[in-house]
């Protein structure tokens, strides 16, 4: 179970390093295209909240946003309680989003974020740059 419990935290922080990067990308290259992220969101003040505070502040906003996940990225590749503090901010960031994507990708948002509270319980006495460093016995 520990290797799958290091393989989850490794790939969890892969994907809110890759949607820093992402976000980062996007916010200087293209900013209009998050005008309509808040359009299929089941809740109108969502909608509201996104059109009135974050669109006049975009660069901002999402700035904030990138170094978030990064924080969260790090945190997971570090060891024993900054990876459980990183996996417990990032499920409450999964369920942040949750509302922005009800056109079915908040399902994966709420998969994500129980993964991450679940993945939150075990221990990590080691660095991903430890394990990395040892053999395969590490993961047993």
């Amino acid at each position: 179970m520990k290797k799958w419990n290091e393989i989850g935290r490794l790939g969890f922080a892969v994907i809110f390093l890759v949607g820093a990067v992402v976000n980062a990308v996007i916010v200087t290259s293209n900013p209009g295209i998050y005008s309509a992220f808040a359009d299929l969101s089941f809740f109108p003040v969502y909608r509201r909240l996104w059109s009135s505070l974050v669109i006049p502040y975009i660069q901002f906003m999402v700035g904030l946003v990138v170094l978030f996940e990064t924080i969260i990225a790090l945190l997971l590749l570090l060891k024993g309680q900054a990876v459980r503090v990183g996996l417990l901010i990032g499920g409450i960031f999964m369920m942040f989003l949750f509302p922005f994507w009800w056109a079915g990708g908040s399902l994966l948002n709420l998969v994500f974020a129980a993964l991450l509270v679940r993945l939150s319980t075990f221990s990590y006495p080691s660095s991903v740059i430890a394990l990395l460093r040892c053999s395969g016995s590490t993961f047993e």
